[in-house]
Parts: C-alpha cells; structure tokens; sequence
C-alpha cells in the first residue's frame, strides 16, 4: 500500500509540475475524444432513424384495374424470396377499402366509396431491410414484364436517399478526423511525458542506480497519463452534453430527425456509454504514451 500511494503521489506530483503542459494535452485529448463521440453518437442516430424507416412501409406499388392478380402474386412470391425484402403484402381491392374506411371519418366520404363502386387500386405493400435496398425494389418493379401492370410506384425517397448519403458521409468523415486528432493528441501527450521525464531524469537515474525496479519508475508516468485520460474524459462528455443537446438539431435533415430521437432523449443508459468511451480511450491513450515514454527513455540510459 505505501508503494502504490508514492506511485499515484509522484503521478500527481508530476502532472503538476507540468500544469501548463499537462492542460494542454488534456485539451488536446479531450478534443479528439469529442470528435469520436460525435462520430459514434451520429452513427447511433442514424441507425435509429434507419429502424424507424424500415419499420413502414417502404415501397408501394398501384397496380391498374386490367392487371392479371396471377402475375401479381407471382411478384410477390419472387419478392418474399429475396433477402433484401423483410415483408411483401399484398393489398385487394376489398382490403384497400377497409383501410380508406377506418381511415376515414367523414360520412359524406364514406358514402362515396363502396364495395359495388370502389376505385381504390390493388398494391402490394413491401418492407425493406436496409433503406439502401429500396432502389433494387424499384428496378425490379420497372421491369418489361411488370411495368405494364404498375400504375404507380409510391416510397419514401427523400429520406431513404438522406439517410444513405448521410450514413456514408459521416462514416467517411468521422474515421478521417477520428483518426487525426487521436494521432495528434497521442504526439501530444507522448511529448508532455517524455518532458516530464526529462525534467525528472536525474531523479530516475539516481533511482536506477540504488535498484529500483522499472515497473517503480514507469507506473508514476503511467498514473499521469491516466490523469490526462480521466480529465479529458470528464471535458469531453460535458462538451457532449451541450453538443448533443443543441448541436443534433441543427446538424441532422429534418427528414432523419422525424425518425430518430436525440441521443440524450432515447435512453440515461446511452449517456453512460458515451462516458465509458470516452474514459476507457482517454486511459488507454495516456498510459500507451506513457509506457512507450518511459520505455524508450530506459533504453537510451
């Protein structure tokens, strides 16, 4: 217990010695933590809104009047085959007007419709399993052999499109800057300990000379840079509040929003793994630096 208390008390002692230093790579590494946050809490987002999507329905197709029911149900049999599709329905003229009339609450309109004059189309109601498979659909609808028979082909395009286009933007821009702020808060915190090391390295070579064992030397230097992971940590996830609060709203399509909740409002339990994120990258970059630091400066004596 001594041993481990002067370990985390000279960790200490170093991170503030070098308080100036030590700030910035905290800064530092709590700016790269938020951008993978934000990388992870988008992706969340839109996943979300993708799920809600897939649960309606995607793709309607109308059918005309003079359409032969065999070649219908033999669409939907193809369909039902396909891995793409999560559902294929198809929807009579009897069940379309049940639908209308539950809809409705007009009686004047009720009246208009009835099973003896119903113009309502049949349609087969399709349910996709990834939003980019609508397309597919599509194309197999437009075919020679069916398109005669399609009078209309109903589906929710514009948020089907946002959604894949976002999903791939944020994918590729998020691994880029991810990738780049860790590299730089990695240089960083590794030049904050080797300076730390050297302002100490008498202290370390006295140490060396009476005995002391590596693992007495590295593991202060290790207690600072789980020092910079636990504060960046704690900076980033109050900086992922306020961004996820209001910066989601002005970020993400109206369209995506309508199908997804912000990300502090679809569960506490969500929040608690953006910390544990937050915290486990943070602690894991300071103590790399850290034993990569110390390790090479060993070498050299």
């Amino acid at each position: 217990m001594i041993t481990l208390f002067r370990i985390v008390k000279f960790g200490l002692v170093n991170f503030w010695r070098n308080w100036v230093l030590s700030s910035a790579s905290v800064i530092v590494l709590a700016i790269s933590l938020l951008i993978i946050s934000a990388f992870v809490s988008f992706n969340f987002l839109l996943q979300k809104a993708v799920q809600g999507i897939n649960q309606k329905v995607d793709v309607i197709a109308y059918f005309e009047d003079s359409a032969d029911e065999a070649k219908i149900l033999q669409m939907q049999d193809i369909l039902k085959n396909w891995s793409e599709v999560k559902e294929a329905n198809y929807i009579s003229k009897d069940e379309a007007l049940q639908k209308w009339l539950a809809n409705v609450t007009d009686p004047r309109l009720k009246e208009i419709v009835t099973p003896q004059e119903n113009p309502l189309p049949r349609s087969l109601e399709i349910k996709v399993n990834e939003a980019g498979d609508a397309q597919k659909i599509i194309d197999f609808l437009g075919e020679e052999e069916y398109k005669p028979l399609i009078s209309k082909i109903a589906y929710n395009k514009i948020v089907v499109d946002k959604i894949v286009s976002y999903s791939a933007a944020v994918k590729k821009v998020g691994i880029i800057l991810s990738s780049i702020f860790v590299l730089v808060a990695i240089y960083v915190v590794l030049n904050t300990i080797r300076l730390a090391i050297y302002s100490r390295k008498d202290e370390i070579d006295i140490m060396k000379l009476v005995g002391a064992s590596p693992g007495y030397i590295v593991f202060p230097f290790v207690v600072e840079g789980i020092i910079f992971g636990v504060l960046a940590a704690i900076i980033a996830f109050a900086l992922s509040l306020v961004s996820l609060q209001y910066g989601v709203n002005a970020l993400l399509p109206a369209e995506i929003l309508a199908e997804s909740k912000t990300f502090l409002q679809v569960s506490t339990i969500n929040l608690g793994y953006l910390f544990l994120l937050q915290l486990l990258l943070g602690m894991i970059i300071g103590v790399i630096c850290s034993i990569i630091g110390v390790n090479r400066y060993l070498k050299n004596l």
